[in-house]
C-alpha cells in the first residue's frame, strides 16, 4: 500500500490541482535530476533542476493486475553536456524515477517528500540532435522482463564468474547425481510420543 502526505492528500481535494513532475535517471557516472518547473528545488535528496527540459510525461496506468508498464519522458532543449552524457553513458537497465508534488499558491511544493508515480529501468533513448536537442526516454517497469529467459547456470564455473571464491556451488555435481532415498512415515518416529 502507497502512503501519501496529509499535505498532498489536502491539495489533491482542492477544485483545481497545479502539480510538479519530477524525473530522475542514474547513470553510472553520474545522476540526472529534472522538474517541469523552473529553478532548483531540493527533494529527496536530490537537487532537481528545472530550465524547461522536461517537457512530458506520458500517461501511467496503475493497474491491479500484474502487467508490465512502462512510460516515455520527453526532455527538449536539452544542454550539450547532457546531450554528450546520454550518447556516451550506459544507459540500458540504469534506474529511473518519476515524483509528483502537487503546488501552493505561491508555486511551492505542499510537501518534502514527493509521490513515486513510477519506478523502473531505462530502456531506450531516442531523439534528435541540432540546436534545440530532445529526446524521449523509455522507462520500463520491472516486469518488462518477467519472460525474459535467464543465461545464469547453477554452477561453480559461474558462480565464480559472478563471486569468485565463493564455494557454496561447488558440489552441485555431486548432489545431482546422488540419489535420495526417503523413509516412509511409518518408519519416523512421532516427536509427540
Amino acid at each position: 500500500m502507497r502512503s501519501v502526505d496529509a499535505a498532498i492528500l489536502a491539495a489533491l481535494s482542492a477544485p483545481s490541482v497545479r502539480c510538479i513532475y519530477f524525473v530522475r535517471l542514474h547513470f553510472d557516472s553520474d545522476t540526472v535530476a529534472w522538474h517541469s518547473g523552473f529553478g532548483i528545488i531540493a527533494l529527496d535528496g536530490y537537487n532537481y533542476v528545472g530550465t524547461g527540459i522536461l517537457s512530458s510525461v506520458s500517461v501511467i496506468n496503475e493497474d491491479p493486475g500484474v502487467r508490465a508498464a512502462s512510460v516515455n519522458v520527453g526532455l527538449s532543449g536539452v544542454p550539450e553536456s547532457i546531450v554528450t552524457a546520454m550518447l556516451n553513458e550506459k544507459y540500458l537497465n540504469r534506474a529511473g524515477y518519476v515524483h509528483f508534488v502537487p503546488l501552493d499558491d505561491g508555486d511551492r511544493p505542499v510537501s518534502a517528500s514527493p509521490v513515486l508515480l513510477f519506478r523502473g529501468s531505462m530502456d531506450s533513448i531516442s531523439g534528435r540532435i541540432g540546436s534545440e536537442s530532445s529526446f524521449v526516454v523509455a522507462l520500463k517497469s520491472r516486469l518488462a522482463d518477467w519472460d525474459r529467459p535467464r543465461k545464469i547456470l547453477y554452477t561453480d564455473s559461474q558462480q565464480q564468474k559472478l563471486h569468485p571464491g565463493d564455494k557454496g556451488m561447488e558440489f552441485i555435481p555431486q548432489i545431482s547425481k546422488s540419489k535420495i532415498i526417503w523413509p516412509r512415515a511409518a518408519a519416523m518416529l512421532d516427536p509427540r510420543d
